[in-house]
């Protein structure tokens, strides 16, 4: 089966979560906002086999103070939330407190925190969410995804498959066909990181291709120029050609109806 729409967000997936492989660079995110049953969660949980992964459904501060030690031993580079609207649909306090250590580790990364008597400190492990929610959620939540910044911390895309598109998957499971659905390889844990180099004039390229779609808007521009490094790590380059950058501005249609609040 091939829905060209399907296959291209496949492709900007990996480009993600490659970013994990890039010395250097932020573990880049990617949250789908689109409304069930257009397959969301599918897609994402193609990856969630990886080693350098792990998916939760629902999650807690516990389980995400284990990903911030896996991450900083090199262990693991992205958390995958089929369902985020379940971590959001927590207690106030309780929710708050995983979201508020999620938006850290997917910027900055996690320094020092206190638990009770006990201080942990995961020396700015760093890494990168993929998530799934759909419209009813992130308006019923947006006011407090925005105080907590998760919205600037990725790439926050609507999600919905035409009649077509729809009418195309529904007649290959009926005929047995699930390609779509199989499973993909993102491997890297463990690694080391690559140092990646991109010159000044692709940079200036990047630069000029982030103020066209989001003027003035620096952490797209950084985003971007990750994404293009984690293309070259695809193709096992340790510099980003111009074939990286046009790779990447293949995707601007995506990247264009992302929400932006800065």
């Amino acid at each position: 089966m091939t829905v060209a729409r399907w296959e291209r967000l496949t492709a900007l997936v990996e480009l993600v979560l490659n970013t994990g492989a890039v010395a250097g660079v932020r573990r880049e995110s990617l949250i789908l906002c689109g409304p069930p049953g257009h397959g969301k969660s599918a897609l994402l949980e193609r990856w969630g086999a990886n080693v350098a992964v792990r998916v939760y459904t629902d999650t807690t501060l516990t389980d995400l103070l284990s990903c911030a030690r896996d991450a900083q031993n090199g262990q693991l580079t992205h958390v995958i939330f089929p369902e985020l609207q379940k971590l959001l649909m927590r207690r106030s306090a309780v929710g708050d407190q995983a979201l508020g250590f999620l938006a850290a580790a997917m910027e900055e990364g996690v320094k020092r925190v206190s638990l009770g008597p006990i201080t942990h400190d995961f020396r700015s492990a760093q890494f990168g969410a993929l998530g799934a929610i759909t419209p009813d959620a992130l308006s019923f939540f947006g006011q407090r995804l925005r105080h907590i910044g998760l919205f600037s911390r990725g790439l926050w895309l609507p999600w919905e498959m035409d009649t077509g598109e729809l009418a195309a998957v529904s007649d290959a499971i009926r005929d047995g066909d699930q390609s779509a659905l199989t499973p993909c390889e993102v491997n890297h844990a463990g690694r080391p990181r690559v140092p990646v180099r991109l010159s000044r004039s692709l940079a200036a390229t990047v630069q000029k291709l982030s103020q066209a779609i989001f003027p003035f808007d620096v952490r797209f521009q950084k985003q971007l120029a990750g994404l293009c490094m984690a293309s070259a790590v695809r193709e096992d380059r340790g510099e980003v050609a111009a074939l990286d950058v046009e790779y990447v501005a293949s995707f601007a249609d995506f990247f264009r109806q992302a929400r932006r609040d800065r």
